[in-house]
């Protein structure tokens, strides 16, 4: 959202620097770039409540003291005679339209009307579109305007499931199809509901009589429609994130006042359909567990402070949701809110005490021991769940599933683990190895039995080291594995079939399943696993995006191919933090070797520039190329 900073500042009533103000609002989670007087704030998908001065100045108000109150017509409404029909109310369950009859004459454009336009490089198209988009970034409710002389029947809002051909107010004819959510007379669309009105009804410089049209569509209904056909539609943006559903008549009276600033009014009529049947939403007031999941403590009045200055209500035992915030649903939700004003950096940090295991559970010991080995050759632990849609011989069914697609209980890891692999093969991994610990379930004579088992699953590159990464898993490969990190298991090696599965990959998919009871768990590997989990630390993950480069490196003398290596695995960079092979490559006609690295750089303190990015690269680059023997490719270093 893009926003003039004096149009925020008049209506702070506190001295307050731009540095300041872009600060806090980081802190309450909106992103920000200043240039000039304007304020391009980034808003995340959950806070369509943010999408305008107003919504800023509403999270705000923690702060400093806001001026949240919009000069509004403040006299009684005639009531409209609308031929209007509603046959989508589970779709659009509240609607307002108001009729405003002006004089011809209109005066030029006040001050904050204009600046609107001429400072943040908004197109002027007619007075009524022109107050109705102002609106939207003073308030956030999209309106729609019509050019009553052009209503000529009853307006029907309904839902249509066919092909219909519709040319929107920018002059674009569309074919809409699928299910839409639209405005139609007399059989004719004349409004994509949500996104775009349409050029039989848009108003003009010469229009004299308009009808406003405010309204909350469910964002379900309008989600994906203007990506669609295609539409640019600043409307839908804020009708995809939820707007307010209380504000209609708010709305069109601010609408008044703003026409009546620019042109005589002769005549207002007013309709509203479903705003008086809304329900406020509430949320169970438990302070103590906002406080568990926050970790402190808070006291009662700051805790009502905080909540009364984000327009929540306190009544008893529950907390009631303003209408606007429609991302609220959970005391999550309001912890997450009291975070953002305290601010994160202000909410002192406690370290996790991960205690030694205990060897008073040998199962249990013996888990974390195949665990800490498997893991050191580089297989991944993964976790499944028990229930299954598939249906076998040994399988058998639960009476009362949760879910109809997860009816039956697994006898096997075997089914779970190659549905695992299949989705790692989809998304281009090469290097697959993966096991589960885990209980599988059988009957024998109507008894209900349950057995841990481990079970592996490999295919594809060995590694991604210069030295693994030509090799390729093979029963060979697995069995040393097992016999040399589980050897008192007995294992047999499977190799599973592809002819059934969907994929176009050739290399064998390796499995094996073995009970744990199988496993025998000496004193000296209790000693060694005690060992092992001696220090566990914990390291919270960075905040800010990552930034990844690849870079392939030339090698024209195999000897020189450890060195790389190593080169490369020892360089160190406090914004580097993780590098590794992705391609090996030895061309036998050249005798060169190409080696592709992927770095990962990524602060803990900021979001990376590119630049600061390049000059590592640029760094390695030269390192690894000094003496002659090693090229990299396209780069100019």
């Amino acid at each position: 959202m893009k926003a003039l900073l004096s149009d925020l500042k008049e209506r702070i009533k506190n001295p307050i620097s731009t540095e300041d103000l872009s600060k806090l609002l980081f802190q309450l989670g909106h992103e920000n770039d200043i240039h000039k007087n304007i304020i391009d704030i980034d808003i995340t998908p959950n806070r369509g409540d943010c999408l305008s001065l107003l919504g800023i100045l509403r999270d705000l108000k923690n702060f400093y003291k806001v001026d949240t109150e919009f000069q509004i017509h403040e006299e009684s409404l005639k009531s409209l005679n609308l031929d209007f029909v509603n046959e989508s109310i589970e779709n659009c369950p509240t609607i307002s339209f108001l009729k405003i009859e002006i004089d011809e004459t209109q005066s030029n454009y006040k001050e904050y009307l204009e600046n609107f336009f001429s400072k943040l490089g908004n197109k002027k198209i007619n007075l009524f579109t022109d107050i109705s988009n102002y609106l939207s970034y003073e308030l956030g409710q999209p309106t729609h305007c019509y050019d009553f002389s052009k209503i000529n029947s009853e307006i029907v809002l309904k839902t249509i499931n066919e092909n219909k051909k519709f040319k929107t107010l920018t002059e674009k004819e569309i074919e809409l199809s699928g299910k839409n959510l639209v405005f139609e007379m007399n059989n004719k669309v004349i409004n994509l509901a949500g996104v775009m009105g349409g050029i039989k009804t848009a108003c003009s410089d010469s229009t004299t009589t308009v009808l406003i049209e405010c309204a909350y569509f469910k964002p379900e209904s309008v989600i994906g429609k203007s990506l669609s056909y295609d539409l640019s539609s600043e409307a839908a943006h804020k009708f995809e994130r939820g707007v307010d559903r209380s504000c209609q008549e708010y709305i069109l009276r601010r609408f008044i006042k703003i026409v009546s600033d620019h042109a005589n009014i002769k005549n207002l009529e007013f309709y509203s359909q479903g705003v008086k049947d809304l329900d406020r939403r509430t949320i169970n007031n438990d302070k103590q567990k906002i406080e568990k999941i926050l970790g402190i403590h808070i006291e009662n009045s700051e805790f009502c402070r905080i909540l009364e200055n984000l327009y929540f209500q306190i009544i008893n035992d529950e907390i009631y949701v303003p209408s606007h915030r429609n991302d609220i649903s959970s005391l999550n939700d309001i912890a997450e809110e009291i975070a953002r004003v305290i601010g994160y950096d202000n909410i002192p940090s406690n370290d996790i005490n991960l205690d030694k295991l205990s060897n008073e559970n040998c199962s249990k010991s013996a888990e974390t021991f195949i665990r800490k080995k498997l893991m050191k050759e580089g297989f991944n632990e993964v976790i499944n769940n028990p229930f299954i849609d598939i249906r076998c011989k040994d399988c058998f069914e639960v009476d009362n599933p949760l879910d109809s697609k997860k009816s039956s209980m697994r006898t096997s890891l075997k089914e779970s683990l190659i549905n695992n692999l299949l989705y790692n093969e989809r998304r281009q991994k090469d290097s697959i190895k993966l096991f589960e610990i885990s209980d599988v379930y059988s009957q024998n004579d109507g008894e209900f039995l349950r057995q841990k088992k481990l079970g592996i699953i490999a295919s594809g590159r060995i590694g991604n080291n210069y030295e693994e990464f030509s090799k390729f898993i093979s029963d060979k490969y697995l069995k040393n594995v097992i016999d040399s990190n589980l050897s008192a298991c007995n294992s047999i090696i499977e190799n599973i079939s592809r002819e059934n599965l969907d994929t176009k990959i050739k290399s064998p998919i390796l499995f094996t399943e073995m009970d744990l009871l199988d496993f025998k768990f000496e004193e000296e590997d209790a000693k060694l696993l005690e060992h092992i989990n001696k220090e566990i630390k914990y390291k919270d993950i960075s905040e800010f995006p990552s930034i990844n480069r690849d870079v392939s490196f030339l090698i024209k003398n195999k000897e020189k191919i450890k060195p790389v290596n190593d080169l490369v695995s020892k360089y160190n960079n406090e914004i580097l933090k993780d590098k590794f092979i992705f391609d090996f490559y030895n061309d036998q006609k050249t005798n060169f070797t190409k080696i592709g690295f992927r770095f990962i750089f990524q602060s803990r303190e900021k979001t990376l520039t590119v630049d600061e990015v390049d000059v590592v690269i640029k760094n390695i680059v030269e390192t690894v190329t000094n003496d002659g023997e090693v090229e990299v490719p396209g780069y100019g270093w």
